[in-house]
């Protein structure tokens, strides 16, 4: 049986990225990231790592810092080392003793509903099209 090949992006310790990046493969971050972040797999910040803005993936493990809104469609793991301080939107959460998280979760799974999605809409007028990537809306983005 063959073996799959799993493909990262990787940012070392030390380097520091301000913008906003797009990929398709899983990234793990142990620098700096200020800006936006999204990639179809997974996003794995390391315990050097520190992020602030916005960050978009399928699943996510955060044992660094993170300032901003996560928006994961499956699940969100948060590590004890972790601080986490902003708004998430998750399909479902582990936190692990020891985590630090300041904010609001919102879980997606709770604005299946026609009429949920149309409240949330109402108090949040702004909206993009994100239905052709599948991934979950902030509340930013609604």
């Amino acid at each position: 049986m063959p073996r799959e090949t799993i493909r990262l992006t990787k940012l070392e310790e030390g380097t520091y990225i301000k913008g906003s990046i797009k990929a398709d493969v899983d990234l793990r971050i142990d620098g700096k990231i200020e800006g936006k972040l999204k990639t179809s797999q997974k996003i794995y910040i390391g315990c050097s790592g520190v992020f602030k803005g916005e960050a978009t993936a399928n699943n996510m493990d955060l044992c660094g810092h993170f300032q901003g809104t996560i928006n994961v469609k499956h699940k969100l793991f948060i590590g004890k080392s972790a601080r986490l301080e902003g708004e998430v939107y998750v399909g479902s959460i582990e936190i692990e003793e020891g985590a630090h998280f300041i904010g609001k979760c919102f879980m997606l799974g709770a604005l299946k509903s026609k009429e949920d999605q149309t409240k949330t809409k109402q108090l949040h007028p702004k909206k993009i099209d994100n239905e052709e990537e599948n991934l979950p809306l902030t509340k930013a983005a609604l």
